[in-house]
């Protein structure tokens, strides 16, 4: 059986993974594009729509990240808040340590 506020508390890490997981795509996704970019000469061809979508999926992709990363802060700052609530100042830091820092 899981318990419901330590997920509740892990969910912080969750949405950070996500954010880490997602920025990387967007790394290996720009670099794909600038390897496009670099290998294009001034010959004519039709091959511009398969650039076109790589820059489509790129743009998708920084706007995926862009709010996966807020996501995570706006988790953080909720669990950190939850646990400023907390009466005893060893149990928040203990469960700030764990879960936010």
């Amino acid at each position: 059986m899981t318990d419901p506020l330590k997920n509740y508390l892990n969910s912080v890490t969750e949405s950070r993974l996500e954010a880490i997981r997602l920025s990387e795509k967007l790394q290996r996704l720009e670099s794909a594009a600038t390897r496009v970019t670099s290998s294009l000469s001034g010959m004519p061809g039709g091959g511009g729509s398969d650039r076109e979508t790589l820059y489509i999926k790129l743009a998708e992709m920084r706007d995926r990240t862009e709010l996966a990363r807020f996501n995570a802060e706006k988790r953080e700052e909720e669990v950190s808040s939850f646990i400023a609530r907390l009466s005893s100042p060893i149990y928040r830091m203990i469960l700030k340590l764990r879960y936010c820092d």
